[in-house]
């Protein structure tokens, strides 16, 4: 299992846009009441 990585604003082009392998980003927020059910 590959381990999870916490992206911020400045990681995001290198870490998500310009990565050569695919990546799954979960976006979710503290108020999101569908986040919080998952």
């Amino acid at each position: 299992m590959s381990e999870i990585n916490h992206i911020n604003e400045e990681d995001f082009t290198v870490e998500v846009l310009e990565s050569e392998l695919p990546v799954l980003v979960d976006f979710t927020a503290v108020w999101c009441g569908p986040c919080k059910m998952l």
